[in-house]
């Protein structure tokens, strides 16, 4: 259940999912805290209910009163861009050899 609604989301692996299952039995809900994706499967969400299914009698799953809440964040892609300019992505020396404008001014003591 938990795969169909993330594809009903259109969730990529980088995206993060949050589930919560709330019921009137249960004083509060049942969380999956944000994790990637992949990482939030039905199988960790049962997990979670056979927890809490233990310490609680009165809760039943399937009687219709059940609902589940899935918060979807779409992280943006992309790498950004890199300061190529001048070629310091190679270092700062590869940038002072190649840069025509660098001014180098050194502070001399005067001795009286």
């Amino acid at each position: 259940m938990v795969e169909g609604v993330k594809k009903q989301c259109n969730t990529k692996p980088r995206d993060k999912v949050r589930v919560s299952i709330t019921h009137p039995y249960l004083n509060f809900g049942i969380h999956v805290p944000f994790d990637d994706d992949e990482a939030v499967t039905g199988k960790r969400m049962l997990n979670k209910v056979e927890k809490v299914a233990q310490s609680n009698t009165q809760l039943r799953i399937h009687d219709g009163d059940t609902q589940l809440e899935i918060t979807h964040i779409s992280m943006p892609e992309g790498e950004g861009r890199t300061n190529r300019h001048y070629g310091s992505n190679e270092g700062v020396s590869n940038m002072t050899k190649l840069k025509q404008s660098i001014v180098q001014i050194q502070n001399a003591q005067d001795s009286m």
